[in-house]
């Protein structure tokens, strides 16, 4: 499943900030999940417009979004789990991601057809 992390950035300390984001990048990838944040993206910073726009297409393109503790407290991270629910993503709130399902791909052509 692909996922969308959303948690507190305080771009005063940001070293400090990325590390919750990235363990938890690391927990949803061994669960056999595909996770997304911006965190790495750091060019952006100073353009909030660009910003905005990049965060709701990683936000689109996911299923769920991951929910780090301290989220309630970033106004983007607020606007963020509001968007999530309006378009019915799944919301995981959790420190621990083990109790997610593994992901399973299967390698079985399917014949959809459409209407």
């Amino acid at each position: 499943m692909k996922i969308y992390i959303i948690g507190l950035i305080d771009h005063e300390e940001m070293n400090e900030s990325c590390q919750p984001f990235i363990l938890a990048e690391r927990q949803l990838k061994a669960a056999g999940h595909t996770p997304t944040h911006l965190m790495y993206e750091h060019d952006w910073m100073s353009d909030k417009d660009f910003e905005t726009k990049l965060r709701m297409d990683k936000l689109i393109a996911c299923e769920a979004v991951f929910v780090l503790p301290g989220w309630e407290h970033d106004k983007i991270a607020q606007h963020e789990f509001a968007l999530a629910i309006t378009m019915d993503k799944k919301i995981l709130f959790s420190n621990d991601v083990s109790h997610l399902p593994r992901r399973i791909e299967f390698n079985i052509p399917l014949n959809i057809k459409t209407f």
